[in-house]
C-alpha cells in the first residue's frame, strides 16, 4: 500500500479507508485506463475498483461540445456498490484558453502522470507542489487544499512554463469519522 505523507493533524476518514481511496484512485484514472461508458450515471463515464469492503467509483461527464470541461463525482461504498455511502468527493474543471490550444491529449496525459505519481498527495486537502521537466518545458501541478471541520477542499491547477492550462475545484467529504 502507499504510504501517506504530511497527513494533515485532523485525519479526513479512517486511515484503512484512506489507504483503500489511494490504491483505488492509482488503478482507476491515474492508471491511464479507458473509462467504461454508463457504469452508474448514464451518459458518465466512469472506473469502478473493489478494496474489500470497499467499492469505489469515479463517474464523470465531459462532453465534445465544450472541450476540456469535465465534471463528476467518486464515492466509496461499503459492501457493495450500492452500499452505505462512506465518502463522496465532487469535482469540475476545465481547460484554460491555452490548455485547448496545446489540446486535451497533451494536458490530460500530464494531468495523470501527476495524479499516478502523487497519489497520496493530491486531492486530499493538502498544499503540494510538483514539476515535471521535459523537452525544454516545465509542467508545474500545484494543489492548494485544505481540511476543513466539514471535510475538505482542493483547488489544483497546471501551469506550462508558467501559463495556466488547466485548474480543478473539489470539495470531499467522509460520512465516518475520521482518526
Amino acid at each position: 500500500m502507499e504510504k501517506l505523507k504530511d497527513v494533515p493533524e485532523r485525519q479526513i476518514m479512517p486511515q484503512d479507508l484512506l489507504e483503500c481511496y489511494i490504491i483505488s484512485r492509482k488503478n482507476t484514472y491515474a492508471s491511464g485506463k479507458e473509462p467504461v461508458l454508463g457504469l452508474s450515471v448514464p451518459g458518465f463515464k466512469g472506473y469502478r475498483d473493489i478494496r474489500y469492503p470497499y467499492y469505489y467509483q469515479d463517474n464523470y461527464r465531459d462532453d465534445q461540445s465544450r472541450p476540456g470541461n469535465f465534471g463528476g463525482f467518486e464515492q466509496i461504498t461499503e459492501g457493495s456498490y450500492e452500499g452505505s455511502g462512506l465518502t463522496l468527493y465532487t469535482y469540475a474543471g476545465g481547460l484554460t484558453e491555452e490548455g485547448l490550444r496545446l489540446g486535451e491529449k497533451a494536458v490530460y496525459s500530464k494531468l495523470t502522470e501527476f495524479l499516478k505519481d502523487h497519489v497520496a498527495d493530491v486531492r486530499f486537502g493538502k498544499k503540494v507542489r510538483f514539476t515535471i521537466g521535459d523537452e525544454g518545458n516545465t509542467w508545474v501541478y500545484e494543489g492548494d487544499g485544505e481540511v476543513k471541520p466539514w471535510g475538505w477542499e482542493d483547488k489544483e491547477k497546471i501551469k506550462l512554463n508558467d501559463k495556466l492550462i488547466y485548474e480543478l475545484n473539489g470539495n470531499g467529504l467522509c460520512f465516518i469519522k475520521g482518526s
